[in-house]
């Protein structure tokens, strides 16, 4: 599964939900009640990139100091990076079909005590626009 580090490595399972739907936050202590003051990474699995593209959407604090990012194993610059905006729910779209075949894994990262970053209904997909 996915690994955490920092104030997250003691969560092993995530508690906080929007619209029903799970949450990947940096903000869960696994009570169910958000908390900000955690800071770290939440890190993927490798996993092989098969699909065109990746959407989800990112909730959370509008910082610097909060990030989604998408890594190709062997590369320690991100290929794609995203945070959260002003809106409630900002929706992301990724175009994958650069890095087709590659192994890539997703690191978000909340290092500020005062902010949080999350990530729901994320699914690969065919297009950036489906």
């Amino acid at each position: 599964g996915w690994t955490r580090t920092g104030d997250l490595a003691l969560m092993t399972t995530g508690s906080l939900f929007v619209d029903d739907s799970p949450i990947l936050s940096t903000a869960d202590n696994g009570t169910g009640i958000a908390n900000e003051e955690l800071t770290g990474n939440i890190v993927s699995p490798i996993f092989e990139v098969k699909d065109n593209a990746l959407r989800f959407g990112i909730i959370g604090t509008k910082s610097v100091s909060c990030s989604v990012e998408l890594f190709v194993v062997g590369n320690p610059n991100p290929i794609w990076a995203a945070r959260a905006t002003d809106e409630p729910i900002s929706y992301v779209a990724w175009d994958l079909k650069a890095i087709q075949g590659s192994r890539a894994y997703l690191r978000i990262t909340d290092s500020s005590r005062n902010t949080s970053i999350a990530i729901t209904k994320m699914r690969f997909a065919e297009d950036v626009d489906r």
